[in-house]
């Protein structure tokens, strides 16, 4: 089985820091991280406006494997979905802090928040002290936060995002349908939450598993950024879902 992992709305491959390393190592498994348009090596295409395009993106990048699973983030969860329900090699998908047309809008992306967020994109201060205040919006763990500022501020140097591309990335993932229980029968779905993010709303992810008819695990205490607030306690989730290979699919 190969991994793809998925990153959220802004974010590139490089924010998952060491962390596929750590699941291959664990699992066995090969991980793939894959830049969304707009974002990462991907900065110069502009991101789609439909759902469709990206996922024939992604299946084109991908098209010499097989069975594949995915884990995505925040935004990359509608992707996720929406490539699994049009691909039977994708036999498993695991969200982490998603959302979906069956949350109002207001919970798929807290408004304080999500300014403080996007304003980032607007500032003049250094890339460092934007970071930091992306990192205030997204982790709960000041720990963790402080020991990569310097790294994401080096990324967001390197491949800086535009603007123009995050607002297109958000009318994504507005635009873009919710597969039926029915179009995911041959996928296996899992839901991680995050029970203290201010960007997403944790019901977002309730509401989902519900859908689904999968199980929902939630995390005490991490932010939006559970990658980084706890990557073992994701690690060990994750391992647990490979091996186990028990959870119900969607619909089912």
């Amino acid at each position: 089985m190969t991994w793809i992992w998925l990153r959220g709305l802004g974010r590139e491959s490089a924010h998952w820091g060491g962390l596929p390393r750590k699941v291959e190592q664990a699992t066995g498994d090969k991980v793939i991280a894959l830049d969304m348009p707009g974002v990462g090596r991907k900065r110069d295409q502009r991101c789609p406006l439909r759902m469709d395009a990206v996922v024939r993106q992604l299946r084109q990048e991908t098209a010499g494997l097989d069975n594949i699973k995915i884990l995505a983030m925040s935004l990359g969860g509608s992707v996720a979905l929406n490539w699994a329900a049009s691909d039977a090699r994708v036999k498993q998908v695991v969200l982490v802090n998603s959302s979906s047309k069956l949350s109002f809008f207001t919970k798929r992306l807290r408004f304080i928040p999500a300014v403080r967020m996007l304003s980032s994109y607007l500032s003049k201060n250094s890339h460092e002290e934007r970071e930091r205040k992306v990192l205030a919006t997204l982790s709960n763990n000041s720990r963790a936060s402080a020991q990569v500022n310097s790294l994401w501020a080096e990324v967001a140097r390197r491949r800086p995002v535009a603007l123009t591309q995050v607002f297109r990335q958000i009318a994504l993932a507005g635009f873009s349908r919710l597969p039926t229980p029915s179009q995911m029968v041959h996928c296996s779905v899992q839901v991680f939450a995050s029970r203290n993010d201010r960007l997403v709303s944790a019901d977002c992810s309730r509401k989902l598993a519900d859908y689904y008819q999968c199980s929902l695990v939630t995390h005490p205490e991490a932010g939006h950024e559970l990658a980084l607030d706890d990557p073992d306690w994701l690690l060990n989730q994750i391992k647990s879902f490979s091996v186990s290979g028990a959870i119900t699919p969607a619909g089912c």
